[in-house]
């Protein structure tokens, strides 16, 4: 394996059904392993060394009547790549079929199952123990003191009425019942809640296992204060941090003065929270959530290696939801999916690295050439600052699932694409502004 080359434990009790295939190393001297991820399928993310050109091995298990190129007994395999597969891949997909069919022989069916449901390599990095699924935001905030270009939650800086503790408590108190075991705590700026370590602590007297915020930074260099957030019982911290620099974070959030704050913070967190190694061990991490706008695109570099100095367990680039502020100033902020892939290209190997701990999100995944990215609809979510819905039986409900653009779609480029039952789609200010730039159909062999 070469240097580099390391993987997660979950990740390698897979790769041991690949061998001699190994990461990084060429196998019979063409097709290169540069990764591998996980979310109910098995992603084996390939270059065909004669080309250059990437492609993917999705690896689900067998269910009768689906479309596949490959079959290893109980596991399908499908081929994903860009334009037509040569014979030379698509033998290669065969040999990798009939290789794992050899090598899981005697394997039982939960192990196998084992593999589908945790085999996550770091390059899809999932920051802490609880499941997305069991995760909820709680929107706790009602004022921010910034005014980011890409916000969601609001058109102006006005104040929205401050839910009270007592409403708050009783919101967690409903989704722990529910069955929820993580909550985040998020919704315009959080910190700006005196109560703030009041809440945290309720939240872990109830249970929860994780309880993660998100935040612009602003309170957080104070290292006191972060300290008070931290004993109460916060697991996760989320940082909300869009450039390397001041001019252009302070320009992307509207508040002069906040990078210095966010520049106070990574130092506060090297001592409260340690490398990424202490957080793996104590269990309370630190993470980054960074917007692609225009203004940035020129420096994500830049910003990646900052946060990789800092050591944040997980970094997040992720393209903004076209609602709020980015859909009424779409034109001057939001990019178009080309210049995103070309401004991500430098650092295609390091995403790629086994090691990373860059996150890709809210991207169509045929966007950027065979790396991994995550897209979604909706959240789990409670507003607890809004009048509850009752369902029928005058039950309020437990969560109200918010769709994060309501003009998601597929245009004519996305039919037949092998990718399309997993992408979210394409917002309709993008198709307005930029057409199907970007976009291209993915089809299997």
């Amino acid at each position: 394996m070469q240097p580099g080359a390391e993987t997660s434990q979950a990740a390698a009790d897979f790769l041991r059904y690949l061998a001699p295939m190994a990461l990084g190393q060429p196998f019979e001297a063409r097709f290169v392993l540069e990764g591998i991820a996980a979310d109910r399928c098995i992603d084996l993310h390939f270059r065909d060394l004669a080309d250059k050109r990437p492609f993917s091995i999705r690896i689900t298990p067998r269910r009768e009547g689906r479309r596949f190129l490959a079959t290893a007994g109980r596991m399908d395999l499908s081929l994903v790549i860009e334009g037509d597969a040569g014979q030379e891949v698509v033998a290669f997909v065969r040999k990798t079929a009939a290789l794992l069919r050899q090598r899981t022989e005697g394997v039982s069916d939960a192990a196998l199952e084992d593999c589908f449901r945790s085999a996550q390599a770091p390059l899809l990095r999932k920051v802490g123990r609880v499941p997305r699924e069991k995760m909820i935001d709680l929107r706790i905030g009602h004022v921010c003191n910034a005014n980011c270009k890409f916000c969601t939650d609001r058109l102006t800086p006005e104040a929205l009425p401050k839910a009270p503790l007592a409403t708050l408590t009783r919101e967690l108190e409903r989704v722990r019942a529910a069955g929820f075991e993580g909550v985040t705590l998020t919704g315009l700026e959080p910190t700006l809640r005196t109560d703030l370590p009041e809440l945290i602590g309720i939240a872990r007297g109830l249970g929860f296992a994780e309880i993660h915020l998100i935040s612009n930074g602003g309170r957080l260099a104070d290292i006191g204060y972060m300290e008070a957030v931290k004993a109460a019982g916060l697991t996760v911290l989320i940082l909300s941090i869009h450039a390397a620099t001041a001019e252009v974070e302070d320009a992307i959030t509207g508040r002069p003065g906040l990078f210095a704050k966010k520049r106070q913070v990574l130092e506060n967190v090297q001592r409260l929270f340690g490398d990424r190694a202490t957080q793996d061990a104590r269990g309370t991490f630190f993470r980054t959530n960074s917007v692609i706008v225009q203004q940035n695109l020129p420096s994500l570099p830049a910003l990646v290696a900052l946060l990789e100095q800092f050591q944040s367990s997980l970094i997040v680039l992720c393209y903004p939801w076209i609602k709020g502020k980015a859909a009424r100033d779409f034109a001057g902020l939001v990019p178009d999916y080309a210049a995103v892939a070309e401004a991500l290209a430098p650092m295609r190997s390091r995403i790629l690295d086994s090691r990373s701990v860059i996150s890709l999100a809210n991207l169509p995944p045929c966007v950027l050439r065979g790396l991994p990215v995550g897209t979604t609809q909706y959240k789990n979510l409670v507003r607890a600052e809004a009048v509850p819905v009752v369902v029928e039986g005058g039950e309020p409900e437990v969560t109200l699932p918010s769709k994060m653009d309501e003009s998601l779609g597929h245009p004519p480029v996305c039919d037949g694409c092998v990718m399309r039952g997993s992408c979210a789609g394409v917002s309709s200010l993008y198709l307005q502004h930029y057409g199907t730039l970007g976009l291209r159909t993915l089809t299997p062999a």
